[in-house]
């Protein structure tokens, strides 16, 4: 998530982060081109959002000139264990085979497909 927010990913760029407390009704969106700058500004008010993943409802990227949205999901039987879905259905075959193989080749994780998603 760091490197999505600080930019350093090739071929994907954050717009959007939605996150608050999983207990909470109250949730932060942020729609900007420098969510980085945001994030330092209110961190003082809401803690590190990027050291605690949990927090994090979804991005939103763009991958190849479409809006794609990541969430992540945690899992209460497990505490280390976070689960992250894609919205597959904006990206054609080849895009949905690239982005999946760029988020595991640049960071090691696997992401699910909405419609393979346990929640």
């Amino acid at each position: 998530m760091n490197d999505c927010v600080k930019q350093h990913v090739p071929d994907i760029r954050l717009f959007e982060l939605k996150f608050g407390p999983s207990k909470s009704k109250t949730n932060l969106t942020l729609n900007t081109d420098n969510i980085e700058e945001w994030l330092q500004k209110i961190e003082p008010s809401v803690g590190s959002v990027l050291h605690d993943v949990s927090l994090v409802q979804h991005i939103k990227v763009l991958f190849k000139s479409k809006k794609v949205t990541l969430s992540f999901q945690t899992d209460t039987q497990y505490a280390n264990y976070i689960e992250i879905d894609y919205s597959e259905y904006v990206l054609n075959r080849k895009e949905r085979d690239d982005f999946k193989s760029l988020i595991r080749d640049s960071y090691g994780i696997t992401v699910l497909s909405k419609t393979l998603s346990r929640y």
